[in-house]
This record gives C-alpha cells, structure tokens and sequence, in this order.
C-alpha cells in the first residue's frame, strides 16, 4: 500500500482517511494502544506527533477495523 507516507510511515490524517475514520478516532485508539504508532519529535505544542506504521493500516483493514 503506497498512501503518500514516508518510510511506510503515515501521518494520522493519512491513516484515518486509509481507514475511514476521524483524525480523533484514530488518535484516541493510539492512545488506547490498539492501533499501534510512534511519537515523532516535533515542533508542536504537545511536542510530538503520532505516525502510523503502513503495515498496522493494512492489519486494520484485514480485520475489518
């Protein structure tokens, strides 16, 4: 799957639109820990932001979400 991420890596807009589902939801299931991603350094007020593995998107879809 070839989603525009970089390094088989997606930006949680890129996951949620590849899984059909809000920015909010995928981000609330990171913090639940069941879609799997890592915190990225950034300049951001958090100081971070989540990157989902393309690899945990396509589980996903395999699984139905």
């Amino acid at each position: 799957m070839n989603t525009g991420g970089t390094g088989g890596m997606l930006t949680v807009k890129q996951a949620a639109a590849a899984l059909g589902m809000s920015k909010t939801n995928v981000i609330a299931r990171l913090h639940r820990g069941t879609i799997r991603g890592e915190k990225a350094a950034a300049p951001t007020p958090a100081g971070y932001y989540w990157v989902v593995p393309e690899s945990e998107v396509e589980r996903l879809r395999g699984e139905g979400k």
